[in-house]
């Protein structure tokens, strides 16, 4: 049975031979049981941050909050969005954010796509991810000098390949002027980027200099998986493996929570291919599928999110509890149920739950508004290949979850739109390709064929492609892409 294999593979290999991934929509009691059992096992290696590439500022990183009430967001003088399409990853705090435009308060976006966000931007900079941190890190300068602090060496480096502008003059006196009164929000989007620590490590600094809050808005239910300790890292433990370094190379075994991996994991197809080199894979899930069933050896029914009691935290660090609606279907049962059994099948001691609200209180220690870390290391930054194509990954808003992906009214919407790759025309027309044609993109070994359209709201000399999709998920952790052939 499951525990006697997974005791073996303990035994024969070690504890650092097993993990798990999880979906970040999992709830607190989920990630909590996960995380009891997986270190009840010996093991560290468990992550929830599937779609992230960047995991160099492990250690350094504070929980994925605000860093302020939801409420502030209306009085705030300037607010910062760095790599975030806040109108579709925060639907309700956009709102707040549109009230606080209509009395006053100055809107900016840094990002690698020019996005609507309904709402009118005092600054809207849409540059290549190459050029992202560059653009970052010259406005720490412009900001540093204006206030005559000093900064690292290390930012003035990668500001030199980004030249100062009114934009960035204009936003930085801005961010002064807005002191206490600021906030700096670092988006999902930004998660996804292949600099996410350089991105994170100089909002803090600009945060530092100008007294302005900084937050960080995760997908999901991140913050309660920091809540739960559901990551690889701790201040008292010894640091497991993060999503990245579970698949490469693979474990002895593996398990899956409630995720497709092939459409979850940012390398999606990469993802696949270290799972079937997996010994023994568990998948608890609230579907099947023809990749499920082709990679689990084992498949254990799941509650869905309406069949089963649970609790989220929201970006303030509240927790919000729910009662199940609806009994499970068949043979399914609450995660924290699934868990619970296997734990006592593996004899580990603690898991005598009887009710979810138990294991919400044994977690419920508030965790703490998203502190500025002036410690935090700065990096070399992942530069493009030289004549490629910078890829700019985008995770549409039905695209996030199991449930949401299986919904076709939802799939029918404009937010989901086909799969296909966005360019600015001038680059379209540089490689004399027309909109709407196919091109087969490639990364290295890995390519696919997509077609394209124009869009001057992308950069030039980048490419913006849907992530959580079949058709791209062999593309999904690329930096940089070239375009190989078209019609």
């Amino acid at each position: 049975n499951v525990s006697s294999k997974l005791k073996k593979i303990v035994d024969e290999y070690g504890a650092e031979s097993i993990g798990a991934l999880a979906s970040p929509t999992s709830t607190l009691e989920e990630f909590s049981l996960l995380a009891k059992l997986m270190r009840g096992l010996g093991s560290q290696n468990m992550d929830y941050r599937l779609r992230q590439q960047d995991f160099r500022a492990d250690g350094a990183m504070s929980a994925p909050l605000l860093g302020d009430s939801i409420v502030s967001l209306e009085q705030a003088k300037t607010v910062l969005l760095i790599g975030s399409n806040i109108r579709k990853e925060q639907p309700i705090l956009a709102t707040r954010l549109r009230k606080a435009a209509k009395n006053g308060t100055n809107i900016n976006a840094i990002n690698s796509t020019k996005f609507d966000f309904a709402l009118p931007l005092q600054t809207n900079i849409a540059v290549s991810p190459a050029m992202l941190v560059a653009t970052l890190a010259r406005l720490v300068v412009i900001i540093s000098l204006k206030k005559q602090v000093s900064i690292n060496d290390v930012v003035e480096e990668i500001a030199e390949s980004c030249d100062a502008n009114k934009e960035l003059d204009g936003l930085a006196d801005s961010l002064i002027e807005a002191g206490s009164d600021g906030q700096i929000i670092i988006g999902s989007m930004a998660q996804m980027d292949a600099n996410y620590s350089l991105l994170v490590a100089l909002a803090t600094i600009i945060g530092n200099i100008t007294d302005a809050k900084s937050g960080r808005l995760e997908e999901g239910n991140a913050a309660a998986a920091w809540q739960a300790s559901f990551l690889p890292f701790s201040d008292k433990e010894i640091a497991g493996k993060n999503t990245t370094e579970m698949l490469n190379p693979a474990l002895k075994a593996c398990l899956l929570f409630n995720i497709e991996p092939s459409l979850d994991c940012i390398a999606g197809n990469k993802a696949v291919d270290a799972l079937h080199e997996t010994g023994m894979v568990i998948h608890v899930g609230c579907y099947r599928s023809e990749e499920i069933e082709e990679l689990a050896h084992v498949m254990l029914p799941l509650a869905s999110v309406t069949e089963s009691d649970g609790t989220h935290v929201n970006c303030e660090g509240n927790m919000q509890s729910w009662k199940a609606v609806v009994h499970p279907q068949g043979d399914a049962k609450p995660g924290w149920k699934v868990l619970r059994v296997l734990a006592n099948y593996l004899e580990l001691d603690g898991f005598d739950y009887t009710a979810s609200e138990t294991i919400r209180d044994e977690s419920s220690s508030l965790i703490s508004a998203a502190t500025r870390t002036a410690s935090m290391e700065l990096y070399a930054p992942v530069l493009v290949e030289q004549n490629m194509l910078a890829c700019i990954s985008h995770l549409s808003l039905y695209r996030v979850d199991t449930v949401t992906r299986r919904s076709q009214p939802l799939q029918q919407t404009l937010d989901n739109p086909p799969a296909a790759a966005g360019m600015h025309p001038d680059t379209l027309a540089s490689m004399g390709i027309d909109d709407g044609i196919t091109v087969e993109l490639a990364n290295g070994d890995e390519k696919i064929d997509i077609s394209v359209y124009a869009s001057t709201s992308i950069p030039l000399n980048c490419v913006l492609l849907p992530t959580a999709m079949r058709e791209t998920a062999a593309l999904g952790s690329a930096n940089w892409l070239e375009v190989k052939s078209h019609a």
